[in-house]
């Protein structure tokens, strides 16, 4: 799978690698809770990147997102170095809304990966 900066879009979903970083570590060595949503972020403003969709430009016509609903389920810890794939679905969308779903995982080989945050499915 060939990635650009932004990630790619391969069969309805989109694919961002993101590698661990000290800086976003806690005291314990593992990723601290709050960056998985910044992971997330990411994965989403990318994914709207790739279909032509840039945050600057919204923002000059006086458009913005608002996140209105967050549920996050954690499966198991990311540590420093590891990459980490977040994968970006969209489940809705409407005239003045869309819902997605995030799933950062790890590791690149699909077989291998370890679900990290995944929203519980209803």
């Amino acid at each position: 799978m060939m990635m650009t900066l932004s990630g790619q879009i391969a069969d309805g979903v989109h694919h961002l690698d993101i590698r661990v970083y000290f800086e976003d570590t806690d005291f314990s060595g593992l990723v601290y809770h709050a960056n998985y949503l910044k992971f997330c972020e990411r994965g989403r403003s990318d994914m709207l990147r790739l279909t032509g969709v840039h945050h600057a430009e919204l923002t000059k016509d006086g458009l913005h997102f608002v996140v209105r609903r967050m549920v996050c389920d954690f499966k198991a810890p990311a540590r420093i170095d590891d990459v980490l794939r977040v994968e970006t679905r969209i489940k809705h969308i409407a005239s003045d809304e869309f819902e997605g779903r995030n799933t950062p995982s790890r590791g690149l080989d699909r077989a291998a990966r370890r679900a990290l945050a995944q929203p519980p499915r209803p």
